[in-house]
């Protein structure tokens, strides 16, 4: 076994050790190598389970975090996922390994051409990365089984939920941007939001509209 084999592997491990029982969800983190993912400066750092800072003033999410995230997804290879704030592709390409497509939404231009070429790189082919304003989801292939949104909101957009099937789930880190914000997890009904779930707390970034004037 090689020394990135084993840093997956070990990554696996501690998965499992905080609870993640999930096969599939495992599975996609075994086979997605997070260094790829990450700047040459933290290749070193890629299997720790921290946050990772990559271009444009963005971060990786720690593993154990985007773990409990796919899991509240409850996703399957039938499904369609949003996701809004592409960073890297790493969540992109560990989404496209759990379900039938995924729409990777950034508004960096860096960003989206980074997520793309790693993506591409894994040999993935079920997603695709759009530079776009990410407040107003992606109605062209919707609707969507989830959507996952990467940068804080104190209220969720209604444009994600009326992209949402029937008890579709959002998960969103929710509050103001200068505390730390709850990741939630809510399911889509004609009642309104239900079965909030409390997934863990997070120091995201805002989400900002628009399209970046630089980088």
């Amino acid at each position: 076994m090689d020394e990135e084999t084993l840093r997956r592997a070990n990554l696996v491990l501690k998965l499992r050790s905080i609870g993640v029982t999930d096969h599939a969800v495992l599975s996609a983190f075994e086979a997605t190598p997070r260094h790829a993912f990450a700047p040459k400066t933290y290749a070193s750092d890629a299997y720790a389970d921290r946050l990772i800072p990559i271009a444009c003033g963005q971060t990786m999410e720690a593993p154990t975090v985007l773990a409990t995230l796919l899991t509240a997804a409850s996703l399957s290879k039938t499904s369609s996922v949003l996701e809004i704030g592409a960073g890297s592709g790493y969540l992109t390409a560990l989404l496209a390994r759990l379900c039938r497509r995924v729409i990777g939404l950034e508004r960096f231009r860096t960003l989206t051409e980074t997520a793309r070429a790693n993506v591409q790189q894994q040999g993935i082919t079920n997603a695709e990365i759009i530079l776009t304003d990410g407040t107003a989801g992606w109605p062209p292939a919707g609707p969507y089984d989830a959507v996952i949104v990467t940068a804080s909101v104190e209220q969720p957009m209604q444009l994600w939920l009326d992209q949402l099937v029937p008890d579709g789930k959002l998960i969103v880190p929710l509050g103001a941007a200068t505390a730390p914000q709850r990741w939630i997890s809510v399911a889509n009904s004609p009642q309104g939001l239900q079965n909030p779930r409390v997934l863990g707390t997070t120091f995201a970034a805002p989400l900002t509209p628009g399209l970046a004037r630089a980088l």
